[in-house]
């Protein structure tokens, strides 16, 4: 940002510069073009936020595998409700609260609410991902984030046609890693079908011992009860921090 010739350089980076801006377009905006070339003519992106400033995709790849770099960039989800395909990003708001009486009896299960935690190792100690870098020529750089003293540890890498800035695609990597230690907790459970109103995509908030913790319907299944399973969130990890390059 020119920091010694601009007093505002510091805001190059938050797109305050007018070439920050003009070569940008919504994510929602994309978004839609994206499903519209695909045949969905109608997608609801009225909750999806956030700035695209370069996208590359293969034309031959089906919409999901378009869609996908995007989703895991952008931190969002897509989903059907009533007939419309529903975009919308995570934000761990609390859709419905879930108590020992709110569940249905599920017959295949010996307890109503099963809470299981994944297998640290399971998880990924760093996060590496490959993207077209939007400070300069447009190089591909990489951007990684490891916990504290995870030399030699499983890396989970992922390569996006994507141009982003250095500060972005070190908040998407930081996203990454936080996401996929708090989803190590995760529930399941049957609703009846008083409760059919919630699907796959609603935070619900989970009465437990150590208190309430907000869980992620990933899978919903309609098998006269409602099955499903939901990962552990936390708001803390949606909320956008101060860029740093």
């Amino acid at each position: 940002g020119l920091t010694d010739v601009w007093d505002d350089g510091p805001n190059y980076i938050r797109g305050h510069w007018l070439n920050g801006r003009t070569g940008s377009q919504l994510l929602s905006t994309v978004v839609r073009e994206l499903c519209q070339r695909s045949g969905m003519s109608d997608p609801d992106v009225s909750r999806l936020h956030g700035l695209v400033r370069g996208y590359a995709t293969n034309e031959l790849g089906s919409a999901r595998t378009t869609l996908e770099p995007l989703m895991l960039a952008f931190g969002f989800d897509a989903h059907e409700r009533d007939g419309t395909l529903v975009f919308r990003n995570r934000t761990a708001r609390v859709a419905d609260r879930i108590d020992a009486g709110a569940v249905a009896r599920n017959p295949d299960r010996e307890t109503d609410l099963s809470r299981g935690r994944d297998s640290e190792a399971e998880s990924p100690a760093r996060v590496r991902l490959s993207y077209v870098s939007a400070d300069g020529n447009y190089e591909v750089k990489a951007m990684e984030t490891a916990l504290p003293g995870a030399e030699g540890e499983t890396v989970s890498s992922s390569e996006m046609n994507l141009v982003l800035s250095a500060a972005e695609a070190r908040a998407i990597t930081e996203r990454w890693m936080a996401e996929a230690r708090v989803a190590r907790d995760n529930v399941q459970f049957a609703l009846p079908p008083s409760r059919l109103a919630l699907s796959a995509g609603d935070v619900v908030e989970v009465d437990g011992a150590g208190g309430a913790a907000r869980y992620r319907i990933d899978r919903s299944d309609q098998l006269g009860l409602q099955i499903v399973e939901a990962v552990r969130v936390e708001p803390a990890v949606y909320l956008p921090g101060p860029p740093v390059e």
